[in-house]
């Protein structure tokens, strides 16, 4: 009664080293997943570059902006001039925020360079709107 069991274990073993095999279909299909896998990070790549050199330049414009206001405030008197180096201050911090999640994109995956997008977004929106309310001080 043994032998059976034993032969037909073997058969199993057998047939599914035999179906573990790489075959010439699995060496294409693993060779395109190889290839959709590289072009999806390439495209991920050139993606967060586009975003960061986007960025970079909004931070360009926004130290150019910043600068302008550091000369009005130098020429400013009194309380207009501590309310105007307040708001650079508080320009200049927002500004290094956004500086600080732009250094961290990198080689992260999808779903993390999503989330670091999200918050450099934010980040962005919220200097934006800071410097939009400042704009007003500085006119």
């Amino acid at each position: 009664m043994r032998k059976p069991h034993s032969l037909i274990l073997a058969a199993f073993g057998m047939a599914l080293l035999v179906g573990c095999q790489e075959t010439p279909e699995n060496k294409k299909a693993k060779k395109e997943i190889k290839e959709a896998s590289d072009a999806t990070a390439k495209a991920l790549h050139a993606q967060k570059e586009e975003y960061k050199k986007k960025a970079e330049e909004q931070l360009a414009k926004l130290d150019d902006t910043l600068k302008e206001y550091k000369e009005k405030a130098s020429k400013a008197k009194d309380e207009a001039k501590v309310k105007m180096d307040q708001e650079i201050a508080r320009l200049s911090e927002q500004r290094d925020k956004v500086r600080d999640k732009l250094k961290g994109v990198g080689g992260d995956s999808k779903e993390a360079w999503e989330e670091i997008k999200k918050g450099l977004d934010k980040a962005t929106d919220e200097l934006k709107d800071a410097l939009d309310k400042a704009k007003k001080s500085f006119e």
